[in-house]
């Protein structure tokens, strides 16, 4: 048998599967996990399984008061600790991280730089991998599989056969059976996709059902029902009934409107793949009973005398989805260039912008002025300013940079490069750039986030320093220490792929490097902040 970094101690507790564990203390450094010997651990029941493997792996590390029972595993660089518990057979592997009141048990496995957490339930034959995040009350059981760069939030259920994948974002929603959820796709408020169904793409979809072999591949979709093979790839109105082959490729491709006389039933007309126009009713309410189909929806406003009108609004509905653009429109501008212009240091030429609405939520009234973008439309087309966003004040919109989503960019903030804003505020002096994604935040400071950053923390954040690659899900995973009596301030902020990138600031100048590198020197305010900054990256699990 391979010899283990640890020993056990007398102190013992039973595991909830009844089985007694016993506290486990280093016999040696363990540098991985930042680990001198003697430090205690969590709880295990053996130091090798039932077949003689190591219970934990050489530069693994079981922390706090988490459990490891069963014939469960925790090796490679992975790290289990707070209350989690690993039991049955579950694999912890990689550079994973299983914390919180987190789960893991039966044959299911945690790996890659996957991070498990709270009161989840990784369980059956589940596979969690990648970059995937898993938090909240979630529950992934059965053969299901997470991966990549999904985020499970809330009380989500993913379970059978299904696959979350991608950058895909649930919270609060379900998704089983031989469904697929990937690419930037957004699922929230009781979603549920099930069947062999995919949501895809940009698709949003909120409150709706999504079954049988139904798409769902761009688009904002409001409580809504699609089923059958219907194919969407546009918003289309709220609590709109896809079935059959449906396809919407534009907005205008689908209505949906509630007749006089049919009580809460709401009457959706659409197109097919085969070019034709075809209605669905949700169900209604009659004297007999239930009805679902258009001709028991006729027959009941028949009997009310008032099957004229919902014929006229049918026909007239059939006819617009029907009805061919000569030319996709242009989304409608929220801001219009002004005459007032400056010239950047790099002789990018920038306009200030006027607002042409109001935006009641932002405080800007039609006919304020904002900040400065070179042109309405970045490089590639697309409007730098959509969805009840504003840019304001001074702050600057350049290269393929945009901002949507009930976003506002103000003081003296700068999105740049191929950047993008959504549901976030941007203030300060704060710069957005490469290829980073901020949402659902408000950043401000004097910093900025460059590569491939990407921000989701849900709550207010400070940016100090230049942060490349940085991933920030909780305002905790950008921190600053200091600054000392000779003015060093280090900025620590975690990376994907489980790394960390560090800062350092004195008067005004910005170093970047490993902590060893930028704290070298051995006075003791260095020697504190070293120690500060070492119990961080074990609260990370670096």
């Amino acid at each position: 048998m391979i010899k283990c970094h640890c020993e056990l101690t007398s102190e013992s507790i039973f595991a909830p599967n009844g089985e007694r564990v016993y506290r486990i203390r280093a016999t040696r450094d363990i540098p991985e996990r930042h680990v001198r010997a003697g430090e205690l651990g969590g709880f295990v029941s053996s130091l090798h399984t039932a077949d003689g493997k190591l219970r934990i792996g050489l530069k693994a590390w079981v922390a706090g008061d988490a459990i490891v029972s069963g014939e469960a595993r925790v090796v490679g660089n992975a790290l289990v600790y707070d209350h989690a518990h690993i039991g049955g057979h579950a694999h912890i592997t990689g550079h994973a991280r299983v914390y919180g009141d987190a789960r893991v048990c039966d044959h299911a496995r945690v790996r890659g730089h996957a991070r498990v957490s709270d009161e989840v339930v990784v369980s059956g034959k589940a596979c969690v991998e990648g970059n995937a995040v898993i938090a909240g009350q979630a529950d992934v059981s059965d053969n299901a599989w997470v991966g990549q760069n999904a985020v499970i939030k809330g009380t989500s259920f993913i379970y059978e056969d299904a696959v979350v994948t991608g950058d895909a974002l649930l919270e609060r929603s379900h998704v089983y059976g031989q469904a697929r959820v990937a690419g930037e796709a957004r699922l929230y408020s009781g979603s549920s996709v099930c069947d062999s169904a995919q949501v895809t793409g940009t698709a949003s979809i909120f409150g709706t059902t999504v079954r049988d072999e139904a798409k769902i591949t761009d688009g904002t979709i409001v409580n809504c029902w699609i089923e059958g093979r219907a194919h969407v790839e546009a918003t289309i109105p709220d609590k709109a009934d896809l079935s059959g082959e449906a396809q919407i490729l534009v907005p205008e491709h689908c209505e949906v409107f509630r007749p006089v006389g049919g009580n809460d039933c709401m009457v959706t007309v659409a197109r097919t793949v085969h070019g034709e126009a075809k209605a669905w009713v949700s169900t209604f309410e009659t004297e007999q009973g239930w009805g679902e189909t258009v001709e028991e929806l006729e027959r009941h406003l028949d009997a009310q005398g008032v099957a004229e009108p919902f014929r006229e609004s049918l026909s007239i509905a059939k006819r617009r989805v029907l009805r061919e653009s000569a030319e996709e429109p242009d989304e409608e501008l929220c801001f219009e260039l002004t005459d007032e212009k400056r010239v950047l240091d790099d002789g990018t030429t920038v306009f200030r912008i006027r607002s042409l609405c109001d935006h009641d939520l932002l405080w800007v009234s039609k006919g304020d002025l904002g900040g400065w973008v070179p042109s309405t439309h970045s490089p590639q087309g697309k409007p730098r300013i959509s969805g009840q966003s504003w840019l304001g004040d001074d702050a600057m919109i350049l290269g393929n940079g945009s901002i949507t989503s009930h976003s506002l960019v103000g003081e003296s903030a700068c999105i740049k490069d191929q950047a993008h804003i959504s549901r976030s505020r941007v203030v300060g002096e704060v710069v957005v750039s490469g290829d980073s994604r901020v949402e659902g935040s408000c950043i401000y400071g004097c910093g900025e986030l460059a590569g491939q950053s990407w921000v989701n923390a849900e709550g207010t954040l400070e940016i100090t320093g230049t942060i490349f690659d940085g991933w920030i899900t909780s305002f905790t995973d950008h921190r600053r220490f200091g600054p000392t009596s000779t003015g060093l301030l280090v900025c620590a902020t975690r990376q994907k792929n489980g790394k960390a990138h560090f800062t350092a600031r004195v008067d005004g100048t910005e170093r970047i490097g490993s902590l060893h590198e930028l704290l070298a020197t051995d006075d003791d305010e260095v020697q504190v902040l070293r120690r500060l900054i070492t119990t961080v990256l074990k609260e990370w699990d670096l």
